[in-house]
């Protein structure tokens, strides 16, 4: 964290919010649950592990709440970027790069999120274990460690975080000379390949993992 200190005041705010919305969708699935079946029977049809197109694309109503979370995303971020760059940093101004990349992250983390409270809803209902108790806990937690994750590779891709290097990521001049801001392009565009390859190796595994517990359930 030391070596992050201006993306710390971020923190709070990307494992919030991703919480606060999840835990919107999972109250919702358990209700639907209590109003259908019976505490251990799913209800015809279901199934605890489903492609992740059916959570945010089929016309069920899980996925239209599902879709109204996700939208609700970009602009509740950036509602609260801007509000720590003008108390933090009044006369700065946030970057196109480091708005995508904080605006990118906390959307794939609510995606996530999403899935997993679908999978855990269901999953503890066939248990005989109410949801409403134990699975936005769980949740959370995922929340808050899915944010410290992307929070560390938003600093890893920035070379340094977003604040801290002021001069490239929050507007600030002078900081460093122009040759040693062309040399931080360079390395902050490595980085960046690399970090787009390993988030595509990463959601490999995530699919792959999830298609063999659906062999495995179904």
């Amino acid at each position: 964290m030391s070596n992050y200190t201006g993306l710390a005041a971020f923190q709070p705010v990307i494992n919030g919010v991703g919480g606060n919305l999840v835990s919107v969708q999972a109250s919702r699935l358990s209700t639907a649950l209590h109003q259908s079946s019976e505490l251990g029977t799913l209800p015809p049809d279901a199934r605890i592990c489903i492609s992740p197109v059916d959570v945010y694309c089929s016309n069920q109503p899980y996925a239209v709440t599902t879709r109204v979370l996700m939208v609700m995303v970009i602009p509740g971020h950036l509602t609260f970027v801007y509000a720590i760059s003008y108390i933090q940093r009044g006369d700065a101004s946030l970057t196109p790069l480091f708005v995508c990349f904080y605006l990118l992250a906390a959307f794939v983390q609510v995606a996530i999120l999403l899935y997993v409270a679908y999978v855990l809803t269901y999953f503890f209902w066939l248990q005989k274990v109410d949801p409403d108790n134990s699975t936005i806990p769980y949740l959370t937690a995922l929340g808050d460690l899915l944010g410290i994750c992307e929070k560390e590779y938003i600093g890893w891709v920035g070379g340094g975080g977003p604040v801290i290097d002021h001069c490239e990521w929050m507007g600030r001049d002078g900081l460093v000379s122009d040759h040693g801001r062309q040399a931080k392009r360079g390395g902050q565009a490595g980085r960046f390949v690399g970090g787009i390859l390993g988030l595509r190796r990463w959601f490999g595994g995530c699919w792959g993992y999830l298609a063999a517990a659906r062999r495995t359930v179904g």
